[in-house]
């Protein structure tokens, strides 16, 4: 048995409905690259500022969303709670008839309770982060103090009857408390748990963190028998290795990403880091959302046929089948890997590692069917 994601209701296995029920089309928001945490796993451009997208940015583009096909508002950071007008933007996405739903490292939650009860019928899902399932784990990646908060913010939630999960980023450190995270999440009252990989980023915390590829194809294979043994709703970022040329939700377009400066982008796994600029599409500040729009799926659909093209031209490699990686090498976000020689993932970007003819591609929908109402990270 398990809750119904937006309900509570508690549905039997056999009939509960799909975890990405109700495709609408999701803008994830960068609100700020604010956070009062410092996690060794967090992209540098994500976190450590104090710029914050501006409300008047937010007033015109809400109004256009629902014309442009947008029904959902999914905010991030950097700490979204930590925007000086959070209570306002939630406050007018709601009020335009959209959905919402939040990512969170939770600290700053119970300030902003009373909000989130007062638009709770738009409200999606309030998503954590939850990096161990013991506090020593957790907290060695996101700092002190940082596990008994958001066990806290989840405990809130209960007591609010406010829909809450879980994300957990995989790192070398906590890789084997995955079964121990899942069985927490379900005895906190959490909706799902998903999983995803740690993004390469030249942030020196993160170096010892990072599993190269067959230690994540063989952690992707205990995760999804773990998924299969569960009767708890356990999902996946698409960044495992995947058969799908197009597995995630920005290039079956379903899923949107403005950063904190206002910059609309192929994706938000890319937003943010180090020479991934090459992923920003559009400004909002200089042109309206339907251009913008135009401006991104012109690029997606370039970036599509490329793909395609170098999966049929023989040079097709192993570590190409992880999505993710292969955007981030596409856009030149992971260059720096190779001044790097001991770095895990050294030999597939410098091309040591042998081609191969890759394997019939299955539907695109795979891995999007894997993920949790939350998708981004």
């Amino acid at each position: 048995m398990r809750s119904n994601d937006r309900t509570g209701e508690v549905a039997p296995r056999e009939t509960r409905p799909a975890l990405t029920a109700g495709r609408a089309v999701k803008l994830v928001v960068e609100l700020t690259d604010r956070c009062n945490l410092r996690c060794g796993h967090c992209p540098s451009g994500r976190h450590g500022g104090r710029a914050e997208l501006p409300l008047g940015l937010l007033e015109r583009l809400v109004p256009q969303a629902r014309a442009n096909g947008i029904g959902h508002l999914s905010f991030t950071g950097g700490e979204p709670t930590l925007h000086s007008r959070f209570a306002d933007i939630v406050g007018l996405t709601a009020g335009a008839g959209l959905d919402w739903s939040m990512v969170t490292n939770g600290w700053s939650l119970p300030k902003h309770l009373e909000t989130l009860q007062r638009h709770r019928a738009r409200l999606g899902m309030i998503t954590f982060s939850l990096d161990g399932a013991r506090e020593a784990t957790h907290d060695a990646l996101r700092g002190r103090g940082s596990y008994r908060r958001v066990l806290q913010a989840a405990s809130a939630c209960v007591l609010r009857g406010l829909p809450f999960s879980f994300n957990m980023t995989l790192t070398r450190h906590n890789r084997g408390e995955i079964e121990a995270a899942v069985a927490l999440a379900k005895g906190l009252g959490a909706l799902g748990l998903r999983f995803g990989h740690l993004m390469s980023d030249p942030n020196p915390a993160s170096r010892d963190l990072e599993m190269g590829p067959e230690a994540r194809k063989a952690l992707d294979a205990e995760l999804h028998a773990l998924q299969a043994a569960s009767d708890f709703p356990v999902g996946f970022t698409p960044g495992g290795w995947r058969e799908a040329l197009f597995p995630c939700a920005p290039l079956q377009d379903l899923e949107l990403n403005l950063d904190w400066q206002g910059r609309l982008g192929l994706c938000c796994h890319l937003s943010g880091f180090q020479g991934a600029d090459a992923a920003t599409v559009a400004d909002l500040h200089s042109m309206d959302l339907a251009e913008a729009l135009a401006a991104l799926a012109a690029r997606r659909q370039a970036f599509k046929a490329q793909k395609r093209a170098h999966a049929a031209d023989g040079d097709w490699r192993d570590d190409d089948h992880f999505p993710c990686w292969y955007c981030a090498k596409h856009v030149g976000a992971v260059d720096w890997i190779r001044a790097q020689p001991d770095h895990p993932w050294f030999a597939a970007l410098t091309g040591a590692a042998e081609p191969h003819a890759p394997r019939a591609f299955v539907g695109a929908a795979q891995a999007v069917g894997t993920c949790l109402p939350e998708s981004n990270g």
